[in-house]
């Protein structure tokens, strides 16, 4: 909070100095941090908003990225993460208590597999490439890490994999890989 500002005027110079006063406030220090909704969910990425340490909101903004991810890659391509703080003030500072809750939304596999455009090479040298097959747990950065892995080959100038079927939420997603 702004608690004063006063200008000064030097008529000599031709310069104005501006003395401004901010009142800090309490400090707010992380007293705990709860996971709610994560079961099941690995690797389980460590938040970098630690107890004992300064209450950062980049910190907690980015913990909840890295937490959508971890639970995103279970299969959970809609997940939600939420962050909300409780504040005691205990004399001259604030405990916090940061709360992550998940909401992973439904679960999905990843559907057939389709190799599209494909005049180069057998569809076997393109599969391999992909870190996902026909089964495993949608994940949104393993289509992306497919699309680099199989661009990499050198075999091919543009590369894409995307799901099918954007509009059907439910059952296992069919993702064309095309090239």
């Amino acid at each position: 909070e702004v608690a004063d500002a006063r200008p000064a005027f030097d008529s000599e110079r031709e310069e104005i100095d501006e003395t401004i006063e901010i009142d800090e406030g309490p400090r707010s220090m992380v007293a705990d941090v709860v996971l709610v909704g994560f079961e099941g969910v690995a690797p389980m990425p460590t938040p970098s908003t630690q107890v004992g340490q300064p209450l950062d909101p980049e910190k907690r903004d980015a913990d909840v990225k890295a937490l959508v991810a971890a639970v995103s890659r279970g299969g959970y391509p809609e997940a939600r993460v939420e962050s909300e703080i409780e504040s005691v003030r205990t004399g001259s500072s604030v405990e916090a208590t940061v709360v992550f809750r998940a909401e992973p939304g439904p679960h999905r596999e990843i559907g057939q597999v389709v190799v599209e455009n494909n005049l180069i090479t057998k569809d076997r040298v393109i599969l391999r490439e992909l870190p996902f097959e026909t089964g495993s747990p949608y994940d949104p950065q393993a289509l992306i890490d497919g699309q680099t892995s199989v661009h990499r080959l050198g075999l091919f100038r543009r590369v894409t994999v995307r799901p099918l079927d954007d509009a059907n939420k439910e059952g296992p997603a069919p993702v064309a890989v095309r090239v």
